[in-house]
């Protein structure tokens, strides 16, 4: 032992004994001194002294050095040999400052660092977390060395955040950057806008529980499949759902007739094509037969291709068959029989009376002069015309669905609707599969436009086999209704319930936002957006495995092979938790499960289960029965709730939020019941607070908007909050709950 060390030892062993001498449990050494401590975590001290202070500040947590230890770690995850100190020394300072955070955060020990140092405590465990050092260390185990205390301090760094035990202000010092670190170029590579390629914000999972709730509501049956509104703000990932969706239902694995057709519709680029529902058609029709080509099925492709073409014969062409026959019939007069030789004849043979002319007449010179122009000329315009309407009809036969023809086929046809309808039926049932049609960009069109292919939908191409998953922003498909049926507004909407609601409620079973970002994920993304050193981690890789969307560049094999092996991980996991609860998952059960271990794999799988749950499913409708004086009589609102309370629960799961079951319950009464107030409260939560502040009685509630002074609808809303309850909903619920919702 050098003598160094036991110089270190001997003064940490006096640092011990004046602490051991204490009441004050954590509190121990509030008042004491810590400058040895504090000599041992900065640079330069040795790895005896580092580990001795390491053991002290496990054992007496004083919070006051939360900030030294920070810096400690910080220096010793920027460098390229851990700083020189031996691995065992950085798990047990790691566990020092993880047991310290659980006597700030639970125990309400002070001082608590500032809010910014928390913050920066969270970059400096992803910094560690990513070293290689660490990352090879004992790779085999999940929490293997210093992963396990890193991952429960993160945890606790994070409810703090949440929960606001950390202040602003304080010492908000940047932590300091080591010598020999690089300078930081202060500035950011673009990036594009487009869809991502990979599952950055770990929404996979929420995808392949919509998918298993489709293929639910696909095996019951139902005589209108299935309609979802995927809905939030532009650029808040729709469009790269769909992707990891579509992914999900035409995997490999699947047996053959359990792969979905899928069907894409841009919305947006069909706008100027009316009505909407004939390059809807088209596009189903086109997506159905390359499905049928490419898993071998080249009859039905055939064989809808010749339905379709009859249909176009039928209803696009017809009219100008008829005019190609009159003038192929014209033709064959002029051109190939003494027709037109008979008319000039019948010119030359008489006038009106009959009488043949004399040969010294003026008509007679006329007639020999022009005779052979005139009939050249009758059979050119014959041929021009034949071959213009030929070109006509050829044209509408491959241009489908224009708005001429839709209108002419509408006014011939008796029933126009019966029989598109037919024809959509006769198109799905040649393919041998569930089909699914994902309807995007909708949320940038016209009223006009969303109306038409809404209405046309709901009223044509529902069908047992064939689910919508239509992306848009809720809000601007509302509105669209309200605008085109702007005089229907005034007496049909409902106080919390306009117009545009109720259309939306009559189309979709199901109405979900996408997942928001955690803390931890958004702080993450964004460092990655603006290039900083943060690096994906162990357990982040779990979470984001590429992903194919809306991109130019295919997936590498290594992509692909992550997919497969992150999907593998979470359907194992899957598998014990139904061996462990053959009885089917609860909410309790789930809770445990992710307090026994809570990684980003079991929480996928723990989400996955308890949305497929029998017993979950049940515990919902006991659930929702305690409110049952909230809800209305009404089968389908009823329906739509147990829906949104599953998808919303699983949300929750997969951003990590601890809301009790009443809590979810009181948000989807009240998006269910009141949903225009739910759009207002997810733009500006805070307006809870004023809404139990202002009570039912108060009949001019300063600070509300118009919507909420109607007292009986007041009276509504705070009685499904539950102002005078133990598990009121408060403003940071509906921030938690509506993340994903939110702009």
């Amino acid at each position: 032992m050098t003598k160094l060390h036991e110089e270190g030892v001997e003064a940490f062993q006096k640092i011990a004994n004046e602490l051991s001498k204490s009441d004050a449990g954590v509190n121990v050494g509030r008042n004491g001194d810590y400058d040895d401590l504090r000599h041992a975590l900065a640079a330069g001290a040795s790895n005896a002294e580092l580990f001795d202070a390491a053991t002290i500040l496990r054992r007496d947590r004083p919070a006051e050095l939360v900030p030294d230890i920070v810096q400690s770690l910080d220096r010793i995850a920027r460098h390229e040999k851990l700083g020189g100190y031996r691995m065992g020394t950085v798990v047990t300072l790691t566990s020092a400052l993880h047991r310290i955070l659980i006597a700030i955060v639970r125990d309400s020990v002070s001082p608590a660092p500032s809010r910014t140092r928390a913050e920066q405590a969270l970059a400096m465990l992803d910094r560690l977390e990513a070293h290689p050092r660490i990352r090879g260390d004992r790779p085999e185990e999940k929490d293997g060395g210093v992963r396990g205390p890193l991952r429960h301090a993160r945890k606790w760094l994070e409810q703090g955040l949440e929960a606001g035990v950390f202040p602003e202000g304080g010492d908000d010092r940047e932590l300091a950057t080591p010598p020999d670190e690089p300078e930081i170029i202060e500035s950011v590579s673009p990036h594009s806008d487009e869809p991502t390629a990979e599952d950055e914000l770990g929404r996979r999972p929420f995808a392949r529980a919509l998918v298993e709730r489709m293929e639910a509501v696909h095996k019951q049956g139902g005589a209108d499949g299935f309609a979802v509104n995927l809905h939030a703000p532009w650029g808040a990932g729709k469009t790269s759902v769909l992707r990891m969706m579509e992914a999900i239902m035409t995997e490999p694995a699947r047996e053959l007739n359990g792969r979905w057709a899928i069907v894409h519709f841009n919305a947006w680029q069909h706008e100027r094509r009316n009505p909407p529902w004939w390059p809807f058609l088209e596009t189903i029709k086109d997506g159905i037969m390359s499905g049928a080509r490419a898993n071998h099925r080249e009859e039905a492709a055939i064989w809808i291709w010749l339905r379709w073409t009859l249909w176009k014969v039928h209803a696009d062409w017809l009219p100008y068959v008829v005019g190609v026959i009159i003038a192929t019939g014209l033709i064959y007069l002029l051109w190939f029989t003494d027709f037109s030789d008979a008319i000039i004849q019948a010119a030359k043979e008489g006038a009106a009376s009959g009488e043949p002319l004399d040969a010294g007449h003026p008509m007679v010179d006329v007639v020999n002069t022009w005779e052979p122009i005139f009939s050249n000329v009758l059979k050119l315009v014959t041929a021009v015309v034949t071959v213009v309407a030929g070109f006509i009809a050829a044209g509408r036969l491959w241009v489908f669905g224009s708005p001429d023809n839709a209108k002419f086929y509408a006014d011939l046809s008796r029933d126009p609707l019966r029989r598109i309808r037919g024809l959509f039926d006769t198109i799905v049932k040649q393919s041998n599969r569930p089909v699914c049609v994902f309807i995007d960009d909708l949320d940038r069109c016209n009223a006009d436009y969303v109306v038409g292919l809404l209405e046309g939908i709901q009223t044509c191409f529902r069908h047992r086999k064939v689910s919508y998953v239509v992306a848009a922003d809720r809000t601007w498909v509302r509105a669209s209704f309200e605008k085109h049926y702007a005089s229907f507004v005034e007496p049909v909407s409902d106080p919390g319930q306009p117009l545009g609601y109720l259309f939306l409620e009559k189309i979709f079973q199901v109405s979900t936002t996408v997942p928001g970002m955690g803390l931890r994920r958004r702080r993450r993304y964004w460092s990655r957006l603006l290039g900083e050193s943060a690096p994906v981690t162990d357990r982040d890789a779990a979470t984001r495995p590429p992903e194919l969307a809306e991109t130019d560049e295919a997936p590498t094999g290594e992509e692909r092979a992550s997919v497969r092996n992150y999907d593998a991980d979470v359907a194992i996991e899957r598998a014990r938790l139904k061996a462990r609860f053959a009885g089917g998952m609860t909410r309790d059960a789930a809770d445990s499960v992710l307090d026994e271990e809570d990684s980003d794999t079991r929480r996928a799988a723990v989400a996955l289960e308890l949305s497929t749950s029998a017993a979950a499913d049940r515990e919902i409708r006991h659930v929702l029965a305690r409110f049952a004086d909230f809800l209305p009589d009404n089968p389908r609102v009823m329906k739509r709730m147990i829906n949104a309370y599953s998808m919303r629960q699983a949300i929750g799961i997969l951003e990590d939020d601890e809301l009790g079951v009443d809590t979810l319950a009181r948000w989807t009464i009240l998006e269910q019941r009141y949903p225009a107030v739910a759009d207002l409260l997810t733009d500006r939560a805070g307006l809870v607070d004023v809404l139990i502040a202002a009570g039912p009685d108060d009949d001019e509630a300063a600070g509300l908007p118009a919507m909420l002074q109607d007292p009986t609808l007041r009276a509504r809303v705070l009685a499904i909050i539950g102002k005078d309850e133990d598990d009121v909903l408060t403003a940071d619920h509906v921030r938690s709950l509506t993340r994903g919702a939110s702009g």
